[in-house]
């Protein structure tokens, strides 16, 4: 722009000098929010895959525990949660006692002094019962049957509700099962 070409300055009430209106605020929001709402889904999807993917391993490595402590006693551990924890993160004798390190005793079955964490409700606490409920309420990571070796996540979550994954066998010929939120297929884990 030259210096001898007039200046035109905006009207009155134009865009440029007066604010946006409620219409237009409202306008530009609703579309801000159909972006992120389209956006939120697959954001969504991609944590609770990988949420999955810690429980499939946390609940292998639980369930590896198990079987291997069975083939050693020829018994699932129990018949207490303390009971449980300690076979399964200490030694033991050929009964399941606490033994000290030597050619006679067996374990530890679980690489650390804990149990695995449950990442869909981020505990780690072990529930024990003779017979599992058909439905899991969240108050520990995880339930676990001495009778049967079964040990399943505890995952109370009834807004995505829960599936049972179909028995499977495991080394000890136990059956085994877990739980996983509704929508994901069973055999991914």
């Amino acid at each position: 722009m030259s210096p001898a070409e007039p200046r035109i300055a905006p009207r009155s009430g134009s865009a440029a000098t007066r604010p946006a209106s409620l219409r237009e605020v409202l306008l530009a929001g609703a579309g801000l929010a159909l972006l992120a709402a389209a956006a939120l889904p697959s954001l969504r999807t991609d944590s609770e895959a990988v949420a999955l993917e810690r429980l499939s391993a946390s609940l292998g490595e639980l369930r590896a525990a198990i079987d291997n402590y069975w083939l050693d006693h020829d018994g699932f551990p129990g018949p207490q949660a303390e009971h449980v924890l300690a076979q399964l993160t200490g030694r033991s004798d050929a009964s399941g006692r606490p033994a000290p390190d030597g050619a006679d005793s067996f374990g530890p079955y679980l690489p650390t002094a804990e149990l695995p964490v449950n990442p869909l409700n981020g505990r780690r606490d072990l529930k024990v019962l003779d017979r599992l409920p058909r439905e899991p309420d969240g108050s520990s990571g995880w339930l676990y049957s001495p009778l049967t070796g079964e040990v399943r996540a505890n995952v109370g979550d009834t807004r995505r509700g829960v599936l049972t994954i179909p028995a499977t066998r495991g080394p000890a010929g136990d059956l085994l099962h877990g739980t996983v939120p509704a929508g994901v297929r069973p055999y991914d884990l």
